[in-house]
């Protein structure tokens, strides 16, 4: 079974230092990737000197960039493809995720349930968990939704999504029809219709459709282990165009939807997805109407739609 973490960065400095110390930490085989800069180099050069700082500490340690400088989701797409043919399971963390109160002891553990139709563990979570939990230890949430703010990886199932991708998985709905859907789970399909075609720079979405579409599932840590540190920052690509909620409340009192797998207990209930859906990816009924309809539109005018929206967002919000 060969773990391994992936660090990817791009032109962030201020939370490398501690991400990198706690990396060390861990000691376990790591690739610092960095995406090409275009314009600016000062920022870029700055990243690669600390990764470059770090190289030389563990023998652990490799470096690399893709070819070319990528948009962000295809950026992210090349490094987890790269290093998910080097190991089994992945660590992979972004250089504005926090995870100092990952130990190596939970790490493995957590490394152990990402097995069969498990495809991923979510090191973060939008969910809050009641003080008067039944449970006090931790707690995971089986979901249909994965999160990428500090995750692990089964890399065999993303290989499997990569194919598929590679063979036009998402142009035939026919590969959907599995999927139970509601009509905000139509309208997050169609997010990943819209990813797919590069009107949203984005992987995410895809990612979590296609694996709705093969049963498989992931697991929340709740409450989070790790923390966001760059949400709506200069350098997000995604979060500071949308209004999150990541405070959104779970209950377990006097509930029996859940097992106990060691040291954890697994939690499952189909209505958190949904107020996912709602609350953390902002999908009212008018929203979910709004995606689904421009879905269908031509590519070129949804794109020019999009760029509007969101220099408005960001000119209301700033």
């Amino acid at each position: 079974m060969k773990v391994g973490i992936l660090l990817i960065t791009y032109k962030r400095t201020e939370f490398l230092d501690a991400l990198i110390s706690k990396i060390e930490e861990l000691n376990l085989p790591t690739i610092f990737y960095q995406n090409l800069s275009l314009g600016n180099n000062k920022k870029f050069i700055e990243v690669q000197n600390l990764l470059y700082k770090s190289l030389n500490k563990k023998d652990k340690f490799s470096y690399i960039n893709p070819p070319k400088p990528l948009s962000a989701k295809d950026s992210i797409i090349f490094a987890i493809n790269y290093a998910s043919n080097l190991f089994d399971y992945l660590l992979i963390i972004e250089d504005d995720i926090c995870i100092k109160k990952l130990s190596k002891k939970l790490l493995f553990e957590s490394v152990q349930l990402v097995k069969g139709k498990v495809a991923s563990v979510s090191l973060y979570s939008p969910y809050v968990m009641n003080t008067n939990s039944i449970y006090d230890s931790y707690v995971l949430l089986k979901s249909i939704y994965g999160h990428s703010w500090g995750w692990i990886l089964n890399s065999k199932i993303w290989k499997e999504f990569q194919f598929d991708r590679k063979n036009d998985f998402f142009k035939n709905i026919i590969n959907i029809k599995k999927i139970n859907f509601s009509y905000r789970k139509f309208a997050y399909h169609n997010l990943s219709f819209l990813a797919e075609k590069n009107i949203i720079d984005t992987w995410d979405y895809s990612w979590n459709s296609y694996c709705q579409s093969k049963n498989y599932y992931h697991y929340k840590f709740v409450p989070s282990i790790t923390k966001h540190l760059g949400n709506r920052d200069n350098y997000a690509t995604n979060s500071k165009n949308t209004i999150q909620n990541d405070s959104i409340q779970i209950n377990l009192v006097d509930n029996q939807n859940y097992i106990h797998k060691g040291k954890f207990l697994i939690y499952s209930d189909s209505k958190y997805d949904l107020a996912l859906l709602k609350y953390h990816h902002n999908l009212s009924i008018f929203r979910a109407s709004i995606i689904i309809i421009i879905n269908y539109l031509p590519s070129k005018m949804v794109s020019i739609m999009i760029n509007f929206y969101r220099r408005l967002m960001r000119y209301l919000r700033f």
